[in-house]
């Protein structure tokens, strides 16, 4: 059955054109991405600079512009961070939401351990590949996912039906599915619940973005890959039968493209609400292995120590991972969701394909197919995010 976990947000207050002043808003930057930019391109006036960022006013243009630039020039992901959103949720001014996110959080974290081997084994064990790449090829079928465009629209309702698809063949399972509306964008992020039996407790998240670049991009690496990855994560756990006593939620998380965007909506509901969180893996780019040797990667910036060992001790664990095949990387800024919930004060982790200079450098191109992602590498992330989740819930 449904049931609602968020109060709905009416989606016709998103705008749906990108061609008036109010479209502008306030962004992060990373300065010295910013700088590079600003050799060859048009001034943009900084409002503030701060601890490698710098605060500006961009047009949907610009932050196009600037995100292509840090991609093909820097050799990095993202680089704008949406602060107008933390204005209009929190009702602060600019500079105030600005100062905030450059702030250290102290994270709220837990005592993760190793208990449930075998039940864990089970969830792991119901996963399947075949039904990933079945996925992950239908979701890719949208011409794009554009957060503004009518494919991007019908992205997040696929999305939202495959979960009420799969949660109707499960009996026992109380599951919930809900759109969330991105203000000034069409796209809605989706939020899934798995009740646990004792709500009291902190829960569990898994997500990834589901929107891509404009254009005719499939976006099977950035980021159908860990999109439907967290889908079939949801469709394990309720095929197992298991029951949890935690919380688990799924989100599928839009507009990530455009400064995370529809992750800060949901981390700023989430801390609102006060719903504590154990644990939250962020998959974001999982299929490309041409340039690496590793089989999990970990981004070490804007994410848990604590909570990153603990997932490497869980990829030994459940998929004999030796230590020879997991690395560390860093972004230098907030390049994706986990961030917005770092900020907040949530314990992330966020495994990835290769090290920042060896990821896919196809991205937000039209050449971002399934030709190039790797089903293998790819369903190791699908295992891993299966073993946090379903160790971090604790399964009865």
């Amino acid at each position: 059955m449904r049931f609602f976990l968020i109060s709905a947000l009416a989606l016709s207050l998103s705008i749906t054109a990108f061609a008036k002043k109010d479209d502008d808003r306030y962004y992060a930057v990373k300065t010295d991405h910013l700088q590079s930019y600003l050799k060859t391109q048009q001034s943009i006036r900084v409002l503030n600079s701060l601890k490698g960022y710098s605060l500006v006013r961009l047009s949907p243009q610009q932050v196009m512009d600037i995100s292509e630039h840090v991609h093909k020039v820097e050799h990095n992901c993202g680089g704008v961070i949406d602060i107008s959103v933390d204005v209009e949720d929190n009702k602060v001014s600019v500079f105030s939401a600005f100062h905030q996110f450059l702030k250290t959080p102290k994270l709220r974290e837990y005592d993760y351990q190793i208990n449930d081997t075998e039940k864990v084994n089970h969830v792991l064990n119901n996963l399947s590949k075949s039904n990933y790449e079945r996925d992950l090829r239908a979701f890719t079928s949208f011409p794009n996912r554009f957060a503004n465009s009518d494919d991007g629209v019908r992205a997040a309702e696929y999305l939202r039906d495959k979960v009420a698809d799969y949660a109707k063949h499960y009996e026992g399972k109380r599951i919930g599915v809900q759109l969330i509306s991105t203000p000034r964008y069409r796209q809605a992020s989706v939020i899934v619940k798995i009740a646990g039996t004792d709500p009291s407790l902190p829960g569990v998240l898994v997500g990834g973005h589901l929107d891509s670049y404009s254009g005719n991009k499939p976006a099977v690496d950035d980021d159908a890959s860990g999109t439907i990855a967290s889908l079939e994560v949801f469709r394990a756990l309720v095929a197992s039968g298991l029951q949890f006593k935690r919380n688990i939620y799924v989100a599928f998380y839009a507009a990530e493209e455009w400064g995370l965007h529809g992750s800060k909506r949901i981390a700023n509901i989430f801390q609102e609400k006060g719903i504590a969180l154990k644990g939250i893996m962020q998959l974001d780019m999982i299929a490309y292995s041409d340039e690496t040797n590793h089989h999990f990667t970990f981004v070490r910036d804007y994410t848990s120590d604590k909570l990153t060992n603990y997932t490497k001790q869980l990829a030994k664990h459940y998929l004999n991972t030796p230590d020879s095949k997991i690395a560390d990387t860093r972004c230098g800024y907030g390049c994706s969701d986990h961030a917005s919930w770092h900020v907040r004060s949530y314990a992330t982790v966020t495994p990835f394909e290769a090290a920042m200079n060896s990821m896919n450098g196809r991205l937000h191109t039209s050449n971002d197919t399934m030709r190039y992602a790797d089903i293998d590498h790819a369903f190791r992330f699908v295992q891993l995010a299966a073993a946090f989740v379903a160790e971090t819930a604790d399964p009865e």
